[in-house]
């Protein structure tokens, strides 16, 4: 990727903070590279072990965002359009390679942003987007997480059934994560996405048959924001 703009120019120290890539399997002459993206809650090491499963033709980046892993005390974002522009700045700054992006439930809208980010700021948009459990964003969202109480948003995780019940039944633990979580479901609950641009590159979408959470239709309305309008 290339931009003659100085302010989209990244440092390598700010490539690492934001990217986390196996230093004992990660091959940075792969001709591909796939940039990771967490659920909410979740960081960069949810992908540990990707880079050793893709072999040598995938050069695998697990995106850290502020506030856990490695970053652990840093400031959390709420905004999807703050966070978007900074992971577009940063991505900008990496040498010239096609790029897929894989984002999985709150992970796939940030990926979408940060692509369409990427294409209005005049450089290359992914090849490949891959959308994993999550409803198209101009749909309505029943709920609203991130301003529940503390004791209203545990009984909603425990719906879930994706977080151990001794992780949420401890105050402690729950001191450092609910503050991300809301972070995170913030991030998704005031997005407002303009259909001023569309995708043009390829796409995958994934859900699972017995999810209620994101239906068929939902996932399907993602049709929109690309190009031609189908998937």
């Amino acid at each position: 990727m290339t931009y003659s703009g100085s302010i989209y120019t990244s440092s390598i120290e700010n490539v690492d903070e934001w990217f986390h890539r196996d230093e004992n399997t990660c091959v940075s002459s792969a001709p591909i590279r796939l940039c990771c993206f967490p659920y909410a809650g979740g960081g960069a090491q949810v992908f540990q072990g990707w880079q050793r499963e893709l072999g040598p033709d995938v050069e695998v980046f697990g995106v850290e965002l502020p506030g856990r892993g490695r970053r652990f005390g840093q400031p959390l974002l709420h905004s999807l359009d703050e966070l978007s522009n900074s992971i577009a700045k940063v991505i900008s700054g990496l040498n010239t390679k096609p790029t897929a992006f894989f984002g999985h439930s709150n992970g796939a809208l940030i990926a979408f942003e940060v692509a369409r980010k990427l294409s209005l700021l005049g450089l290359d948009e992914p090849k490949l987007l891959i959308l994993s459990a999550k409803k198209a964003p101009h749909l309505i969202l029943e709920k609203r997480l991130h301003t529940l109480s503390d004791d209203a948003l545990l009984a909603e995780l425990r719906k879930y059934n994706g977080t151990p019940e001794e992780v949420l039944a401890s105050p402690e633990l729950m001191e450092v994560f609910l503050p991300i979580l809301r972070a995170d479901f913030s991030l998704s609950e005031t997005y407002s996405c303009s259909v001023d641009w569309k995708y043009k590159g390829a796409v995958a979408l994934f859900g699972g048959a017995s999810d209620q959470t994101v239906l068929e239709s939902e996932l399907l309305a993602w049709a929109q924001y690309m190009e031609g309008g189908s998937l």
